[in-house]
């Protein structure tokens, strides 16, 4: 798969063009075409490194990471501080804090 970027932005650098959308698409379309034993080197660009979901933090809204913590099946009550919620967060982020690539 040929990636195309027309350089509109004023640094002519294509890497305001790139996202973590395109570069799974194009990731997961050469990777097939890839001899055995290949290896891979990527830099520390953002769109190499973007997360499946996003894991709640302390900038976070209670509500939001209440809702967070309900979709994930956790159980919290209503009498839990801000961040005793996120305390609840930690004990479970590690199932949730992958890479798409």
């Amino acid at each position: 798969m040929l990636l195309i970027f027309l350089l509109e932005k004023k640094s002519g650098d294509y890497h305001e063009e790139m996202d973590g959308n395109h570069f799974e698409t194009w990731f997961e379309t050469i990777m097939p075409k890839l001899k055995p034993q290949s290896i891979i080197v990527m830099d520390n660009a953002p769109y190499h490194s973007v997360k499946k979901e996003k894991i709640p933090t302390n900038s976070w809204k209670k509500s939001a990471i209440q809702e967070w913590l309900t979709q994930k099946k956790v159980a919290w009550n209503q009498d839990l501080i801000k961040i005793e919620l996120l305390q609840k967060v930690n004990e479970v982020k590690h199932l949730y804090d992958g890479y798409k690539v």
